[in-house]
């Protein structure tokens, strides 16, 4: 999988991946294009040939361990899960961590949405605490942190 930067061009299919996993739960189109302007943020899809099959959005925070990287979204394509591209974007993400010298990676995952906990999980992030009703619709999140 080429993992790269994305342009304004891919939000199309990154908003169809979005919609195909999160439904009304997802970004709307007009965040997506948001990100791609705002400084500290950084927007990057996986592709197979011509194919966009997921894609990684997160931004530059300074928190209680330092310097950090929010993972604000990551997505697979519905026919492409379960093929390890998830955890190749992690590890594009860790690997660009270490060369800017962030340590740490973070993020908030809806305590219902096990898959996603799970490659979390075995990738290394851990729990560190819950926040209550976190969501529009109420569901708590878990905050998950990696050491990279």
């Amino acid at each position: 999988m080429l993992i790269k930067k994305l342009s304004k061009q891919e939000i199309g299919e990154v908003f169809e991946i979005s919609q195909e996993q999160f439904d009304a739960k997802g970004w709307q189109f007009e965040l997506f294009e948001e990100e791609l302007g705002k400084p500290d943020h950084y927007a990057f899809v996986g592709k197979v040939g011509k194919e966009t099959v997921c894609f990684l959005f997160f931004m530059f925070t300074y928190g209680i361990k330092g310097e950090e990287y929010n993972i604000l979204n990551l997505a697979t394509k519905s026919n492409c899960t379960n093929k390890g591209f998830a955890t190749e974007m992690l590890n594009f993400l860790a690997d660009f961590a270490k060369k800017n010298k962030v340590l740490n990676l973070w993020l908030e995952v809806r305590q219902s949405n096990q898959t996603a906990i799970d490659l979390y999980k075995t990738f290394g992030f851990e729990i560190d605490f819950i926040r209550k009703r976190y969501y529009s619709d109420g569901e708590n999140a878990l905050i998950m942190s990696f050491s990279v």
